[in-house]
């Protein structure tokens, strides 16, 4: 009998590369999200370093034009805190939807994978029904040949 051969197997290779295509841009999201995450807290840290020198200027004292400055450099820092936390909320949607995308992906990968797995078991008992057919004749014949001699 001739070997195994799945007859969706390319159907099954195309389907597992694009599991593996989005699993690996799940990963660059993943990675993004942490650079994200790494670039609002080096923000936030600038601005409670910028906060505490600007109240120890302010007790100090300094003139009005340090004053603004660092007033304007505080509410640009603010500024720059809520747009990467507004850029690490679109993220975290991009992830989830990606995440949504695998999910789909890896049913339908596997749902070809059962499939193949109940051919192969098809192949495999029809192999072996095969086999022990053959073998029966075999016997059959040495025994009729016993009994003819």
């Amino acid at each position: 009998m001739k070997k195994f051969s799945f007859s969706l197997e390319k159907v099954l290779r195309f389907k597992s590369q694009i599991e593996r295509n989005l699993r690996n841009e799940h990963a660059n999201i993943l990675h993004e999200i942490i650079r994200q995450e790494e670039s609002i807290k080096r923000l936030e840290e600038k601005y409670q370093e910028t906060s505490k020198e600007f109240e120890e200027v302010k007790r100090s004292g300094t003139t009005i034009n340090n004053l603004r400055a660092y007033e304007d450099y505080c509410k640009t820092l603010r500024q720059s805190i809520a747009l990467e936390e507004y850029l690490l909320t679109l993220l975290r949607q991009k992830e989830e939807k990606k995440r949504e995308e695998v999910v789909v992906a890896k049913q339908e990968t596997a749902s070809f994978d059962l499939l193949k797995g109940k051919r192969l078991t098809e192949y495999t008992e029809t192999l072996k029904k095969n086999e022990e057919r053959e073998l029966e004749e075999f016997i059959a014949s040495i025994m009729h040949q016993k009994k003819g001699a």
